[in-house]
């Protein structure tokens, strides 16, 4: 029954791809966008290399300095911190010229590309540890290939889908509009007629620095896809470094978020979820490497990476609460009853970071929409009380909508029953 199965199904992709030949000849038309296509990937994969060797040598610093055992982490774990910290570090200097008038490709890909030339051993360091975990990753079990094989295709899918032309109606709408106007003018303006371009937009930086190469506006979504590899990646590593060690186990949980159609789908937009997801999923490893360990100094690069998190999206908020009740729980009672300074120090080394983390988008803020929350707590450029009441759309929640019973099984409702 199974291979009669196959049979069949290949034959159904034959004759699709036959019917696609004949109503879509292959001429110069599609030879000219399968070759945008592999400009665009190239153009993110060189900013992703340049980031991970930037990152290693952040970690590699880090390491001399605090003194921090990073083979606490997973090589997928170590693999993504690497790649996510070289990025956000990219994002802030982007972010720098921006405000000073260098918003031009020359003045983004110059200054990388001699980073990489002069990082060059940790960019070939990285991309090796790249091809080292795609090894180990090889499944034991029939049921792990299974799970490989769905994650695997939905993840090129999701990839080629990211390379097509932009629809979606967030990128339409700021993600990829902001990037356009501030190339345009050349520096970041203020947009007061779209109250999305007063957030936080530390990975549309990105998504300017790959648009500004050729001109693509197809080159944004893909950072979004190399994102949620690192995400997955960084998920993977996590669940197998507290499972059973098993591949099995790491490739489980990458299909159970890959396969919910939410995820799947906005992985293909140029959108800035799965960004969050990637970060998270680090915060999520840093604070229990503390929790083991109890050695604050992990306390100051969980800080950092929650700020950077918050210049991606506000709702981050709520993890960097949660983070920082999990810091207060967990403290040894005898710490907090006999050396109180130890508790101070620990929330002075989570709190300081995400706010110098953070502090350059409230400047920001501040300078173009006289509010360094915008458009919260405070009114700011055409903006005022009533639009922010319309803009929140408060009663939009699940007990709003009586979907109440999904609190209880939310990792299932999220993931498997999201929307």
């Amino acid at each position: 029954m199974l291979v009669r199965a196959i049979i069949v199904l290949l034959a159904l992709m034959i004759l699709l791809t036959a019917y696609y030949w004949v109503h879509k000849p292959f001429d110069l038309t599609t030879i000219t966008i399968l070759g945008g296509a592999a400009l665009d990937t190239l153009t993110v994969g060189a900013l992703f290399a340049i980031a991970g060797g930037i990152g290693r040598w952040g970690m590699a610093l880090l390491q001399q300095r605090l003194a921090l055992d990073f083979t606490l982490l997973s090589r997928a774990e170590r693999f993504a911190l690497a790649g996510i910290a070289g990025l956000m570090l990219i994002s802030s200097a982007v972010l720098a010229l921006g405000m000073v008038g260098l918003f031009r490709n020359v003045f983004f890909w110059i200054p990388l590309l001699v980073i990489g030339v002069l990082l060059r051993h940790e960019v070939k360091t990285w991309l090796e540890d790249g091809r080292a975990i795609l090894v180990a990753a090889r499944p034991q079990t029939r049921w792990g290939w299974i799970l490989a094989a769905f994650s695997v295709t939905l993840l090129v899918l999701a990839l080629l889908h990211s390379l097509a032309p932009p629809y979606a109606w967030d990128g339409m709408t700021y993600h990829l509009v902001g990037p356009s106007h501030y190339l345009a003018d050349g520096r970041i303006t203020p947009q007061p007629e779209n109250a999305y371009f007063g957030f936080p937009k530390a990975v549309e930086m990105l998504f300017s620095v790959v648009m500004s190469l050729f001109g693509r506006d197809t080159a944004a979504a893909p950072v979004h896809v190399g994102f949620g590899i690192l995400g997955f990646l960084a998920v993977g590593g996590l669940t197998r470094r507290y499972a059973d060690s098993s591949i099995e186990s790491a490739w489980l949980a990458v299909s159970l978020l890959i396969g919910s159609f939410s995820l799947w789908l906005v992985m293909t937009w140029t959108y800035v979820d799965l960004a969050v997801l990637a970060l998270s999923t680090l915060a999520f490893s840093l604070v229990n490497v503390w929790r083991e360990t109890k050695d604050s100094r992990w306390l100051i690069l969980l800080g950092f990476l929650c700020g950077f998190s918050l210049t991606i999206k506000y709702t981050v908020g709520l993890l960097i609460g949660a983070l920082g009740l999990y810091i207060l729980v967990y403290q040894p009672l005898r710490n907090v009853l006999r050396q109180p300074h130890q508790l101070i120090r620990d929330v002075l080394f989570f709190g300081l970071p995400i706010i110098v983390a953070f502090l350059p988008w409230m400047i920001r803020a501040a300078l173009h929409y006289n509010n360094p929350f915008y458009p919260y707590f405070f009114d700011g450029l055409n903006w005022n009380s009533e639009r922010a009441l319309y803009f929140n759309q408060v009663g939009m929640g699940l007990l709003s909508h009586n979907l109440w019973w999904q609190l209880p099984i939310m990792p299932i409702a999220a993931t498997i029953f999201g929307v």
